[in-house]
């Protein structure tokens, strides 16, 4: 299977390509801290959650299709439904692959246990000090500090950045 990139963008990205990319991705999240925290929502300065959030970067930088949506489970599983635990990470999957922790780099993406369910995700914007960009519920989307704690699941990179 052929991975689909954004506009103008194929693979094998170059060494410079890469690096672009991953400076993109991290200037386009650091631009959205301080919009509010919005469930469902992905307009800078009026909203966003984690997921749509998320998204948001990879699609500036060409490096996800402006159209590609997380899936309805991750966020069907805030109201309580039941949902297929595993949709969110096979979600992730089609466009990242995993990392080591000791791997990370600006750009990658931090994903955390909530309830025991692999659902918050954030993204990587510096190594030393480890920093991450993420929509915070019930404040807004902010800078915080990357601890390497129980409720930090997994890392993972775009493939295009492998």
């Amino acid at each position: 299977m052929t991975l689909e990139l954004g506009e103008g963008l194929t693979m094998p990205l170059t060494e410079d390509e890469k690096d672009r990319a991953r400076a993109d991705v991290v200037a386009e999240a650091l631009s959205w801290v301080g919009t509010p925290y919005r469930f469902g929502c992905q307009e800078k300065g009026k909203g966003a959650d984690c997921a749509e959030f998320e998204l948001k970067p990879f699609k500036y930088a060409r490096l996800i299709p402006r159209g590609v949506r997380p899936p309805r489970a991750h966020r069907d599983a805030y109201v309580g439904a039941k949902v297929d635990p595993d949709e969110f990470r096979n979600f992730l999957l089609r466009y990242c692959d995993e990392v080591p922790y000791a791997d990370r780099m600006p750009s990658d993406i931090a994903t955390f246990l909530v309830n025991g369910l692999e659902r918050h995700v954030s993204i990587i914007v510096s190594v030393r000090p480890d920093s991450i960009v993420h929509a915070v519920q019930l404040s807004s989307v902010r800078i915080q500090r990357l601890r390497k704690v129980s409720a930090l699941k997994s890392i993972y990179r775009h493939k295009a950045l492998m």
